[in-house]
């Protein structure tokens, strides 16, 4: 399943790559998208209705919410209605997943690209001179992603994700391996992992946390070489395979 921000490039991208992805619309992005289009005096109303569409379960209250919309812009702006006609029941496709309304917070937007990718272009931000004529461009990106990489957490509702991978057609044994992750132990996800399954420690992980002093300010020498070591695991490659492939504005599952 890919979340597309609206792109028609980016969604015939992933529909060459993938061609049997199911595509769910970010309901932000939409949402931002028709309150454009209408007075202020109707954006409490849009923004009661969509508030609605990601906490309902299931296709028929999924439909059920769309065609409420649908009826409130159609009385408004035919403007915002065409908005909504363009992304279809695209805006819906967890809803007919029958996904767990619990991940309706992470699957109904590109939330979970946006932020490391603010993350990274903060570190990137820094370099005043690219080199054309080496790698530099890529180890800098690969770098700034393992940082921002380390800020990952558990989803909200990530012990369903059993439940939306089933209802994709994923084979039953990773299906099963999959809830055997989920019902591991608490606790924050390793960091050279996906950020999703991982319940293992990872030793970066720990040796990050054993960085602050007794204050709780971070020791720069033992920061210096955890950056040292991010740095040697991009020359290396990452060393992982993750199940959630992220690109711009786009979070594929």
């Amino acid at each position: 399943m890919a979340v597309l921000d609206g792109s028609r490039a980016l969604h015939n991208s992933v529909l060459k790559h993938f061609p049997r992805a199911r595509i769910q619309r970010c309901l932000v992005h939409k949402e931002r998208n028709i309150k454009r289009c209408l007075s202020r005096r109707h954006h409490g109303s849009v923004s009661d209705v969509f508030k609605r569409l990601r906490s309902v379960e299931g296709e028929e209250a999924g439909r059920e919410a769309l065609a409420d919309l649908e009826r409130f812009l159609s009385r408004h702006s035919h403007k915002a209605l065409e908005s909504l006609h363009e992304a279809g029941e695209e805006l819906i496709t967890v809803h007919k997943l029958n996904a767990p309304s619990t991940l309706h917070t992470t699957l109904t937007n590109t939330n979970c690209i946006e932020n490391p990718f603010r993350n990274t272009r903060a570190k990137i931000g820094r370099v005043k001179r690219w080199r054309a004529e080496t790698d530099q461009a890529e180890r800098w990106l690969a770098y700034s992603l393992l940082r921002a990489e380390k800020g990952f957490r558990r989803i909200k509702g990530y012990r369903q994700i059993p439940v939306l991978l089933k209802s994709l057609g994923w084979p039953s044994e990773a299906v099963e391996a999959s809830l055997r992750s989920a019902l591991g132990p608490p606790g924050h996800p390793a960091s050279g992992g996906n950020g999703l399954h991982s319940t293992t420690p990872h030793p970066q992980a720990e040796s990050e946390a054993n960085c602050r002093t007794g204050t709780g300010q971070v020791n720069d020498k033992e920061l210096h070489r955890n950056e040292d070591r991010d740095r040697q695991r991009v020359s290396t490659g990452f060393g992982t395979s993750p199940r959630i492939m992220f690109t711009p504005s786009c979070s594929l599952w």
